[in-house]
């Protein structure tokens, strides 16, 4: 099991709406991903405007086969108009 560990600027210091949106079918749209198992947003404390993005993938190679396909699609078009820019991500073993 790989971890990947995201940090994502809310578009508008927004957070709230981007984890919503995460709650309201993003995640939901992951984890029908192939290869993945869980997917956990939380809203920052010291920096409110962003949100922690945590997925279990059996390997980064399942994220990266996961990229293209409907699930996926349908789950970055559910945060994407939440999103300031890009996101710093890493994955963890």
């Amino acid at each position: 099991m790989e971890l990947e560990v995201c940090v994502i600027e809310a578009k508008g210091g927004d957070a709230a709406a981007l984890v919503k949106a995460m709650k309201d079918g993003g995640a939901a749209s992951l984890e029908s991903c192939e290869g993945c198992h869980k997917v956990t947003a939380m809203q920052g404390i010291e920096n409110p405007g962003s949100m922690l993005l945590l997925v279990e993938w059996d390997s980064v190679a399942a994220h990266e086969a996961a990229k293209g396909s409907e699930p996926f699609n349908a789950f970055v078009g559910a945060i994407g108009p939440h999103i300031a820019g890009g996101a710093d991500v890493l994955h963890y073993r």
